[in-house]
Formats: structure tokens, sequence, C-alpha cells
């Protein structure tokens, strides 16, 4: 089923019903008790902007890039696994160390507050909605339990955050219904009006989204197993304090990877239509006009689609997780940073999470260490993963641009061997 301002509604797409804009109120309770304020606040559905999606899935670009070995650098040779970039000693300063109690997860996030969620101390609720601050190394509860709270199997499943919006999804695991819920956020509290920003069933994947300052970008993309397989998806950006989001990208089918901010710039990887074949391509955006036009992109090969992308010091920072028989360089598994006209660095390893990067400094995770690479010394340095971190290694908590990198990982007892808490720390870029 479809979601038209904030509501189900069966038949049709959302453009097509989107032509009326208007504030809806959920046919919940009108007034409800936040966890963070616990004074009675209105719930309010946000509305869908007239005139359509701005940037349509049709497009008639140049060729698809396709580059071969010779055109790239290697930071290491993939055949010989011999160092191509110098390898030199680890020099980012390290400015945060912080531990958490077991079952804390970090998530990307802009600014001093990550968002983060954390594990239930019983069955009910499972997961509750937290943020830390790399300030002051505090960690505070936001939301208790699911704030549209209807049933024992409604858990928060993602949350984002920057110092002034909190962004939550809330996930029904019986029925796979889920709402996305976003409120005024500042010092670890919620404050004001909660604004239900989408909902939809089963027929939609559960949305992929990001915030910067007081912006939110979300997708909404129907599941592959779901009646909606063949529709496309559509993109949406929301100001906090606007009673209306508008529809910014459409992609045929799904987007490639969950959007992504770097300072004001948005990244976006849609499918589009072109005259040879629909292609996947990795198009940035800024907020300063509203993702009105695109500031640049890159077209990938034929069936080649990215893992994770983001855009650092005007460079595309991007990650192909497979082998593909065509596409050249840009259809082997790697991380790239670079641009059609200044080539592309290569670091040749299985991805596993977002680049961060700052300058000329991209900080690409493998496994379960990260790669710290210098573009201009053409240098690399190892960050190794914290001693006694679990097999899954250490995950960054931000992406894009940043003047630091937290990372965080669950750290096992140093006599039993079993997990113990997790260890946040934060490395000036």
């Amino acid at each position: 089923m479809a979601q038209v301002f904030g509501h189900q509604t069966k038949g049709g797409s959302e453009h097509s019903s989107a032509q009326k804009p208007r504030v809806l109120f959920s046919r919940r309770a009108f007034f409800r008790a936040t966890c963070a304020t616990a004074a009675s606040s209105a719930l309010a559905c946000i509305a869908v902007s007239a005139g359509g999606c701005k940037h349509r899935a049709v497009d008639d670009p140049q060729s698809p890039v396709v580059v071969d070995d010779a055109q790239a650098e290697y930071i290491i040779d993939p055949q010989t696994n011999e160092s191509k970039y110098s390898a030199v000693d680890f020099e980012l300063k390290q400015t945060g160390n912080w531990e958490l109690p077991l079952g804390n997860m970090l998530y990307p996030s802009d600014g001093v507050w990550i968002a983060a969620t954390t594990a239930g101390t019983s069955a009910t609720p499972a997961i509750k909605a937290s943020a830390f601050n790399t300030k002051t190394g505090q960690l505070v509860q936001v939301l208790e339990q699911p704030y549209g709270k209807s049933s024992t199997n409604c858990i928060i499943y993602d949350v984002r955050t920057s110092d002034k919006v909190f962004v939550w999804l809330e996930f029904d695991i019986v029925t796979r219904d889920w709402t996305l819920y976003a409120s005024a956020f500042a010092d670890g509290k919620l404050h004001g009006q909660v604004s239900e920003l989408w909902k939809a069933d089963a027929d939609y994947l559960p949305a992929q989204f990001c915030v910067h300052e007081n912006y939110v970008v979300w997708q909404v993309s129907p599941s592959p197993q779901g009646s909606r397989a063949k529709e496309n998806s559509y993109c949406y950006l929301w100001k906090l304090g606007d009673d209306k989001a508008a529809s910014v990208v459409e992609s045929l089918s799904r987007f490639a990877c969950a959007p992504t901010f770097s300072k004001d710039l948005v990244v976006i990887v849609p499918k589009v239509k072109t005259k040879s074949a629909p292609l996947y391509v990795i198009r940035v955006y800024s907020l300063t006009d509203s993702m009105e036009k695109q500031q640049d992109e890159l077209f990938l090969p034929p069936s080649v689609a990215p893992l994770y992308a983001t855009y650092i010091n005007s460079l595309f920072a991007f990650s192909i997780e497979a082998n593909h028989q065509s596409g050249g360089l840009l259809g082997k598994m790697g991380t790239y940073i670079g641009s059609r006209d200044k080539g592309f660095v290569v670091v040749p390893r299985e991805p596993s999470a977002p680049v961060v990067g700052n300058n000329n400094t991209f900080i690409v995770r493998s496994k379960a260490s990260y790669f710290v690479v210098d573009t201009a010394q053409k240098s690399y340095s190892i960050l190794a993963a914290s001693n006694r971190c679990t097999d899954y290694g250490e995950y960054p908590a931000c992406t894009g641009e940043q003047n630091s990198v937290v990372t965080y990982a669950t750290i096992k007892d140093k006599t039993t061997g079993y997990p113990k808490n997790v260890l946040v720390r934060q490395f000036r870029v």
C-alpha cells in the first residue's frame, strides 16, 4: 500500500495521489507523552508538496565511466599484495576514548551527538533509542520504548541524529509495517512536536535515511518480495519545522544504497533510464538550494551498483562489493576514490563501511581494521581495531567529510573471553 501524506491508501502511485498536499493527523491518539519530555504533544503527519519529483529517473548522460587497471592507482597490488603506496606509521591523533555498556550500537550521525540503539533490560522494549555525546562521553536515553507502540512486536529499528533533529524508524517484526518519525533535539532530549514523516506496510522496505543539521533525507523503495516490486522508488527531503516534504529524486526499481550527507552535500544513487540501458548514477546535491540542482554525478557501468557512496573534497568515494564480468575496473570489488577526469585511487579489499575523510585523507574500513590513505603523499597507514574486539571488528559512527572520525567496537573480557562492553574512540582527521 502506497504512502500518501503519512497514511496508507490503496491503489495509485505516490505521485499521482500527491497533488493536494495537506497535513493529516495520526489515527492514533492526537496527544501523546514523549519519553524524553513526558509532556503531551501533537503528532503531525508530514505532507508531500505538489509538483511532482524534482529529478526523474530519465537522463541522457555521457558514456558511463569504464576504466582499465592502467588508469588507476592501487594502494596495494591486488595480484601480488605488494604495496604501491608507501606504508607509514599511523599518525591520526586520538582525542577520545569511552566505555559504554554492552548492547549499544552507534549509527552514522552529524554533529556532537551520535544516535545509538541500546538493548533493553527486558523483552519489552527490546531496543531503546539513545544518543552519545562526543564532548562529554555521556550516553542518554532518548526513547524508552517505541513512540507509536501499538503491539509488543514493534521495535525501534534504526536511528540517526544531528545536534538539532532526531529521527527514528519503528518496525513491526510480525507484520513488517513501519513508521518513520522525527523530532527537534537538543541537550539529549526530544523537544516539541513529533512528526510522522512516513509509514508503510510490508510492500515497502524500511526507509533508508540520513540527517544533517535541520534536514532529513529518506528513501522509500518497494520490497522485491512485495506486490509493488516493480514500482519506482523515491527520495524525500524535509526540513525541521516544515509541514511538507519535497519529493526530490526518482529511481527505477530500488536505489543502490542508502543516502549520505557530506557537510551540506547529499549523495543519492538512483537507477535512471538512458538511451543505452538503465544505469546507476552517483549524484551529488546541495542543501543550500534544497537539492534543486546537481553538483556532480558519476555514471557507473551497466549492472554495477555501489554498496556505499559519498563525496569528499570534490571526489567520489564509493565501494563495489563484488566482481562483475563487465564494467572494466569499476566492475571489480574494492573502494574507489576519484572522478571521471582525475582517475581513481583503489583500495582492493572487500568493503564493509562508508568512507570517512577530510581534505586528502580517506579512511576506508576493510574487515576489522582501516586503511588511512593520504592521496597527496601517496601513502597509507593502518588504524588497527581495538584490542580484544569481537570478530565483527570496529565500525565508524560517521560518514563523508568529517573533521574527526568516531569508531565503536564490542570488547571481550580478557579473563572470560565473553563480550564485556563497547569501546568508543575518536580521532582527529
